[in-house]
C-alpha cells in the first residue's frame, strides 16, 4: 500500500511538474539590429521603413533610419539626453522630448520599460511573450529562446517592429 502511494505520489509531482510553464531567459536588451518599421498613424498612409538599431542593458538606444525619402540616415540617440541627427543638423533634448504617438519614441518607451515592467504571459509559436504599458500604449514584445527579441508591437499606435540580426 505504501509503494502504492508513492508512486501515484511521484507520479502526480512528476505531471505537473511537467505541465508547468517554464520562465524564459529574460530579453536581451544588449544587442545591434537591423528593424523594419510598419507604422499606421492613421492621419496619412501607412508608413514602412527600415533602421538599425543598437540597444544596452543601461538603457542607452540609437535607432538610424534608411529610407529612399527624407527621413534616410535620420538619427535617434537616447542616453541621459535625446540626441535627434540629420546631417550636418544635430539637436539635443530632454529624453521624452519626442510626443509618446512618435513611432521611434514608443520603440525606446518598450524597451526602457520592458527589463522594468515588462510582464511574461506564456509562450506561442515558440517565442516568449512579454507585455507592458508605456505613455505609447499597450506594448507586446516577441523573443526567441534565447531572449533575443524577435518583434515589438503597439497596439493602440498601430506599431510593429520585426528585428533581424547579422550572424
Amino acid at each position: 500500500m505504501k509503494k502504492t502511494g508513492i508512486l501515484l505520489l511521484s507520479f502526480f509531482v512528476l505531471l505537473f511538474c511537467g505541465c508547468a510553464e517554464k520562465e524564459p531567459p529574460a530579453p536581451n536588451l544588449d544587442f545591434t539590429a537591423s528593424v523594419l518599421i510598419n507604422y499606421d498613424d492613421s492621419m496619412s498612409s501607412p508608413k514602412v521603413c527600415t533602421g538599425q538599431i543598437t540597444s544596452t542593458s543601461q538603457g542607452m538606444q540609437t535607432l538610424r533610419l534608411q529610407s529612399d525619402d527624407a527621413l534616410d540616415n535620420l538619427r535617434y540617440k537616447w542616453d541621459e539626453k535625446l540626441t535627434i541627427s540629420y546631417g550636418e543638423l544635430s539637436l539635443e533634448t530632454p529624453v521624452d522630448y519626442l510626443p509618446s504617438f512618435s513611432f521611434a519614441q514608443a520603440i525606446y518607451n518598450v524597451l526602457f520599460d520592458l527589463p522594468r515592467n515588462g510582464v511574461f504571459k506564456g509562450f506561442a509559436d515558440e517565442c516568449a511573450l512579454f507585455s507592458g504599458t508605456t505613455q505609447s500604449g499597450e506594448y507586446e514584445v516577441k523573443t526567441d529562446k534565447e531572449g533575443t527579441i524577435q518583434q515589438i508591437s503597439v497596439k493602440e499606435l498601430n506599431l510593429t517592429v520585426d528585428f533581424t540580426y547579422e550572424l
